[in-house]
């Protein structure tokens, strides 16, 4: 949400460039997408280069090339070295933005190529949940503060989830989180029904299919996983972590000379890939 300023700190959006605006406005309707993410990227840049003081826009594209790294496009410590100098100017003294407050310490926490490291997992867990505090209607932040509790907090995790869902029951990445978190409680059909639903109020994007795909692995039923990857290759053919997941499934069914032809696929579409390359 875009509002003027408020107890985040933001900008007045009399005062943000027009075009500056407008470029925002429509890469936010692409960042969370792999096939349109660059185009995204791009127009959030704009928007900072045309207003350098554009709270919203430096913090959506801190933002983007964390999602650039939970997609695959990047690496983790490329992500946090190219978002951490576009959040710098947002955390200087009392007027800190807690929204850039909490995408600074996600980026910092990933510049060893891991995931959240265990040492920093409490500093993780106060910026985002004060970031939520003070900023309850940028919706991502639901999503973030629920991703960094660990495995054994996934109740609360999934009740972090529904206070966004709320607010935006239409998001999709939301949607996608309480998927992730329902697998994890091993509540496959109410995963199962998020996914389903995802689907049909989004069905250009790749979340709902590859969702599923991953909830039938964790089942052990890779047959089934299967059909859901290629379904999910159907709206994203570029993917090469797609091909090369099927070629891992056909392997754990034994069917070694089934998966040689993915896993030329995924040789095609990106051979220094790590899932190729596994």
């Amino acid at each position: 949400a875009v509002r003027a300023k408020d107890a985040a700190g933001l900008k007045a959006l009399a005062s943000v460039d027009p075009q500056a605006y407008d470029d925002f406005l429509k890469a936010r309707a692409l960042y969370r997408d792999r096939r349109t993410i660059l185009k995204a990227l791009q127009l959030f840049r704009s928007a900072v280069a045309r207003d350098p003081g554009f709270a919203d826009a430096r913090i959506a594209l801190g933002r983007t090339y964390l999602q650039m790294a939970n997609t695959g496009v990047i690496g983790n410590q490329e992500a946090a070295e190219r978002g951490l100098p576009i959040l710098a100017p947002l955390l200087d003294g009392k007027d800190a933005d807690p929204r850039a407050l909490a995408y600074e310490a996600v980026l910092r926490s990933r510049k060893s190529d891991t995931e959240f490291n265990v040492e920093n997992r409490d500093e993780l867990i106060a910026v985002t949940a004060a970031a939520l505090a003070r900023a309850p209607n940028w919706i991502d932040l639901y999503g973030l503060a629920a991703e960094v509790l660990p495995d054994d907090r996934a109740t609360e995790a999934l009740a972090i989830i529904d206070r966004g869902l709320k607010i935006d029951p239409l998001s999709i990445a939301l949607l996608n989180e309480k998927g992730r978190k329902l697998r994890e409680l091993e509540r496959a059909d109410e995963a199962l029904a998020v996914y389903a639903s995802m689907r049909e109020l989004a069905p250009d994007s790749v979340m709902g299919y590859h969702g599923e795909t991953l909830l039938h692995e964790d089942e052990g039923r890779f047959a089934d996983a299967i059909y859901w990857c290629t379904r999910t290759m159907g709206v994203d053919p570029d993917d090469h972590e797609l091909p090369a997941f099927v070629a891992q499934y056909l392997l754990m069914l034994g069917l070694t000379e089934e998966a040689a032809p993915w896993v030329r696929r995924a040789e095609l579409l990106n051979a220094s890939g790590s899932d190729t390359q596994r």
